[in-house]
């Protein structure tokens, strides 16, 4: 969801400032070298995409069993994540 220019903002000692948050709901099982690799690829293409500076951006996982995710697309509930899965 895009809330617009100055909707979310980082709060420091210093005045605050516009910031982003990603929100990715994900089967659970990832481990979190496997996180981390797709919150940096995520976070590259926003600078590089979006113009926006690694600083203004955070991103934070929320795993779900796969039976937690519907999809008609894909014919129903999810499976449960495996390692095979890349």
């Amino acid at each position: 969801m895009l809330l617009g220019e100055g909707s979310v903002w980082r709060c420091t000692d210093d005045e605050p400032y516009p910031s982003a948050l990603l929100m990715c709901d994900i089967r659970e099982g990832r481990p979190p070298e496997m996180r981390a690799e797709l919150a940096e690829a995520l976070i590259s293409a926003c600078v590089e995409i979006l113009g926006l500076c690694i600083e203004q951006l955070n991103v934070e996982f929320t795993q779900h069993k796969g039976d937690e995710m519907y999809h008609p697309m894909l014919g129903g509930l999810s499976d449960d994540w495996t390692p095979d899965e890349k």
